[in-house]
């Protein structure tokens, strides 16, 4: 495959991710929501249950500002593989690191984020039980 042609592909790779981000992102405000919904049905006067709906909500902060990191990152991406498609520049090899290293780095992301969202999803059913 040629160089445009890798590019090319990599910058789809990087609209993918930017999707991605965005479907994650809503779901992280909807498990938000639902902590608030679960929080008002609560007995205030459970310490342990408070704290850790709490660490719950740390986290999902916590993923907010991940995606808003991600969603600085693949722009800053983007620019380099636009720049390295038109510019005919030495950016190359730079440009695949950097793309192999986001690759790992979102898929690690999205695991953590199914997590969270796994524990807290079996934390709510089994309060509620």
């Amino acid at each position: 495959m040629s160089k445009d042609g890798i590019i090319n592909r990599l910058l789809i790779e990087n609209e993918n991710w930017k999707q991605a981000l965005g479907f994650i992102s809503k779901e992280n405000s909807e498990l938000k929501t639902g902590l608030a919904e679960f929080l008002s049905t609560l007995d205030r006067t459970n310490y342990d249950v408070l704290e850790i709906t709490e660490n719950f909500q740390n986290l999902f902060i916590k993923e907010d500002e991940t995606v808003r990191s991600f969603r600085i990152e693949i722009a800053d991406q983007q620019k380099l593989l636009l720049r390295d498609l038109y510019e005919d520049g030495d950016l190359f090899h730079k440009v695949i690191m950097r793309q192999q290293k986001l690759r790992k780095e979102f898929k690690k992301m999205k695991e953590g984020f199914k997590g969270i969202k796994s524990e807290f999803t079996k934390y709510v059913k089994n309060v509620k039980e």
